[in-house]
């Protein structure tokens, strides 16, 4: 008879979709996600609003077609949520290559990238917080090979 960790369910008795990890990891990313969104509407932004709003705080002159392709938005949908940014005086256009313009946050922009890295630290240390940080890096580089 196997040994089972202390707290550990016997297989034959935990519900079939509860084994499977995909079912698991879409429940844990909704859960997630969904505490994370209520975190951010008090700033008065989405999830995607926030992330396309870092990623130019951290990157200066990236274009949309770029911030689109790393995040998997098609440009028809970037469009909107580029110019929402810009009408909030959060964002504005960069430096240009001649056939696209960059985009930068504006000082208004970086505070409030600021207040969303300082969310989403909060947020993911109340993550499993009794994960070492080894622990913790491992988890995130196995589910980063599942999605890469």
């Amino acid at each position: 008879m196997p040994v089972r960790a202390k707290g550990e369910s016997d297989p034959d008795t935990v519900p079939f979709l509860e084994r499977q990890l995909g079912y698991q990891l879409r429940r844990a990313s909704a859960t997630l996600l969904g505490e994370l969104a209520q975190s951010l509407a008090e700033l008065d932004l989405r999830i995607a609003d926030a992330t396309i709003l870092h990623l130019i705080d951290e990157q200066p002159d990236i274009t949309q077609s770029t911030l689109g392709r790393m995040l998997g938005i098609k440009r028809a949908n970037m469009v909107p949520l580029a110019a929402g940014l810009t009408e909030r005086g959060l964002i504005e256009l960069g430096l240009t290559d001649g056939r696209s313009q960059g985009l930068r946050v504006t000082p208004a922009g970086r505070a409030l990238a600021d207040q969303i890295r300082a969310q989403m630290r909060a947020h993911d240390a109340g993550v499993l917080p009794e994960l070492s940080a080894d622990e913790r890096r491992l988890l995130l580089s196995r589910l980063s090979t599942i999605w890469k």
